[in-house]
Order: structure tokens, then sequence, then C-alpha cells
């Protein structure tokens, strides 16, 4: 799941702005908060709102505070280099303790002074929309930071509803919710054989940076682009194209604090996975499936894992590495016909290329 944009992040040199307002080239850009507000609650089963937020802002912290950075929350399309250097610094605010959210009101140091055990605190800066975790080992540390009395208001997207059963529903998300924060990646790629010999592989970022969701219309954009599946393949019939976005939220629940990561890779193909990988060349490996994706137009056709495909459209099939390309070489929504060996008994089987998502 994590390979092309892992790929993309070492392969690739983003030029641009870390700090992303995801404003220019976005799909639905023409769509209305209203309209917007309507896909979300239909595909996905969340509906937001406008809040707000009142914190307790740093007023002096410690030097070279960026030594005890927690790097536990790094995923794919992070920048290390950003990370390491990040200190804590005046104007920050403070989110939670422990995974505790802390409310402006509370006394913060007299909150610091009664833990018995490390603490790791997450912050967020205003100044460039990012989400800062650190692990303090000692006391004395946590004694050196000091807030201020006068709280500050910042803006957030809240949970309204979220539809039961829906994909919101399944991951967690309730009424109530706020989300602070978002980093967004998002990229594409395909495999192509290079001088018709060699696979090979291309990709490229699309977008990447921290977002802040200080009103809800900023997270329905990002929501909208993770989860525009049919949209992003629209009018393309690369056979290997393959888009994939990432989304990392900071989510205040109650009095608790979370990250949640949501890793959507989509690409047009049946949903089979083959024993042999797809980006090298296998000889005369069988074409066995291995793996039938969910949701796919492979698994409502009726393939199994471990049926071994010895024709298709009639012609017979000498490996895995053929089976691909000819399912590649597929137009979408064309009907194919699939002599399948499953165990002692043969299966024929017709199925169409279609969209395939993977989480």
């Amino acid at each position: 799941m994590k390979r092309i944009l892992v790929a993309v992040t070492l392969t690739v040199v983003f030029s641009g702005c870390a700090s992303m307002r995801v404003k220019s080239r976005q799909l639905h850009v023409s769509l209305n908060q209203e309209q917007k507000a309507n896909i979300l609650r239909k595909q996905i089963g969340l509906v937001l709102e406008n809040s707000n937020l009142r914190l307790s802002a740093v007023k002096a912290a410690p030097q070279e505070t960026s030594r005890y950075a927690d790097f536990g929350n790094l995923q794919p399309g992070d920048d290390m280099s950003d990370l390491s250097r990040e200190n804590i610094r005046a104007g920050d605010l403070l989110l939670a303790v422990n995974g505790k959210v802390v409310p402006a009101e509370t006394d913060v140091s007299a909150r610091l002074a009664s833990l018995r055990e490390d603490a790791r605190l997450a912050f967020y800066s205003p100044k460039d929309f990012k989400v800062k975790t650190y692990s303090f080992p000692s006391k004395e540390l946590l004694e050196q930071l000091v807030f201020s009395q006068i709280p500050v208001e910042i803006g957030s997207a809240k949970v309204s509803s979220v539809t039961e059963g829906s994909w919101a529903d399944r991951s967690g998300f309730k009424a109530g919710d706020q989300l602070v924060h978002g980093f967004f990646a998002d990229g594409e790629g395909y495999k192509y054989l290079l001088l018709s010999l060699v696979p090979a592989f291309k990709s490229k970022v699309l977008y990447k940076g921290d977002v802040s969701f200080d009103n809800a219309g900023k997270a329905y954009d990002v929501f909208i682009r993770t989860f525009a599946d049919r949209e992003s393949l629209a009018g393309t019939e690369k056979y290997s194209l393959e888009k994939e976005s990432f989304l990392k939220l900071s989510v205040i629940s109650g009095d608790k604090f979370r990250i949640d990561t949501i890793h959507r890779r989509r690409f047009l193909g049946l949903g089979v996975h083959f024993n042999c990988p797809s980006d090298i060349k296998c000889g005369n490996v069988p074409a066995q499936v291995i793996q039938v994706f969910p949701n796919s137009e492979a698994e409502r056709a009726g393939f199994e894992p471990k049926d071994l495909i010895e024709e298709i459209d009639g012609e017979p099939v000498e490996g895995s590495w053929q089976a691909i390309e000819r399912i590649r070489a597929a137009p979408v929504g064309q009907e194919m016909t699939f002599k399948v060996r499953r165990g002692l008994k043969e299966v024929t089987i017709k199925a169409a290329k279609g969209l395939v998502v993977r989480e």
C-alpha cells in the first residue's frame, strides 16, 4: 500500500511551499460548499460544520527541543529534515498531554507538574499549520515550558453528524469530533516497458503539504480529493495508471487527541493479485490468483484465491506475466472470458476491468 507514495517521496524532488492551502487545481472547484457537503455525506457519511477551539499558547520554551521530537508519527511523505529542525516556539498551541486534551482553562504548569512519568506533548503551530509531538524524559524540561494565561481561539472543522454504517462510522468518527489539521499527499504513477523489454515505473507528486482545518470548507476540499476515485482516473486509458492519496488527520474527540491516517490507492484493473509481482517478468510461472481485492470486478464476477487462469478470451495463457499484460491491455468495461482451473473443476468466469480501490 505504501509503495507508490514512498517511491514518489524518494524519487521526486517536490518544489513549492511546504505549507499548502488546497485551493488551486482542485477537483470539484466549481461546486459550492453545500454541494461538497452532499458529496461527502453520500460517499463517506460525514457532515462537517464550522467551529472553534480555545487552547493554551506557549510563552517560552527551552532551547533545542527538536531533539525530543517524536518520530513515531512519521508517515509516507513526511519530511525528515523539516521535522529534525522543529523546536517548540512561542505561540505554539498545546493540544494534548499523553493523549488527553488540555482545555484552555487548565493550569497547564500544574498539570505538567503532576505527571509521574515521561510526558508526550502535542502542539499545533498556527504559523506554519503543523502538528508537532515531543516526548520529554524528565520533569526538569517540562518545568521550563511557560504558558500564557490568555487562551487563543482558532477555527476548526467539527463533525456534526455521522451516517450509521458508513465509512466514517467504521473509521471511528463521532459527532462532536473536531478536525484541527491535516497532512495531505497526493501522487500518481504508472508502469511501462523501457525499450519494450524492461519493466519501469514513473511517478510524480501532485500535492503535498500541511492544511489547517480552520473551517469546514478546507476539510471538505481535502476529503473530496482523497475520495475522488472515478474522477481522478476519468478521461484516461493509461492501463497502468495508479493514483494514491494519503491524509493524516489530527482529531480531538471528547477529552482525547488522536492522529488518524487515511491511505487510499486506486487504479483501473480487474482486482486480482497474481503469484507473479506485476513489475517484473516472471517467465512461465502459472497465472494463479493469490488475492482478490474486496469490492472489485473480480470479486463480483466470482474469482477466488488459488484460481489458475488457463485461457483468456479463448487464447491460452502461458504464465502470470502474459495474463497481467492481457488484462492491462483490455479496454475498461470490455467483458473478458476466463477459463479457470479451480481444484479439479473447470470454471468459466466473465469479468471486465473497472475501478479498484485499496485502503
